[in-house]
């Protein structure tokens, strides 16, 4: 038997309200997979695809069981963007267009992530 906070099949659970250190399992994995990218290596289409078919599905089943908190959903979006848009030699590149406008299906306007 274990001891709360645990997880089952990969969503947290804990007796009282799930606070934000039980989703840092997921953004780590997040991280570790974008890691292991080398996202300088990859162009933006390829880049595109991971997001759309691989990063982008990762929080999907914790979302459908659990409640997530608004912090949770903003901090893979802020991993998601980076990695569209490269790293630059002090941090992240500069991002033209508003996450929220990429997010958007293709057919109006965004991306489709």
């Amino acid at each position: 038997m274990s001891s709360f906070p645990c997880s089952y099949l990969g969503a947290p659970i804990s007796p009282g309200r799930v606070s934000y250190r039980d989703f840092e399992p997921l953004i780590t994995k997040i991280r570790k997979k974008m890691d292991g990218w080398k996202g300088a290596l990859l162009s933006a289409e390829r880049k595109l695809i991971l997001v759309r078919r691989v990063l982008s599905s990762m929080p999907i089943h914790l979302m459908m069981v659990i409640a997530v908190l608004e912090k949770v959903i903003h901090q893979p979006n802020v991993l998601l963007s980076n990695f569209l848009c490269g790293q630059g030699e002090f941090g992240p590149k500069k991002h033209w267009i508003a996450w929220k406008k990429i997010g958007r299906p293709t057919g109006e306007g965004g991306i489709g992530v």
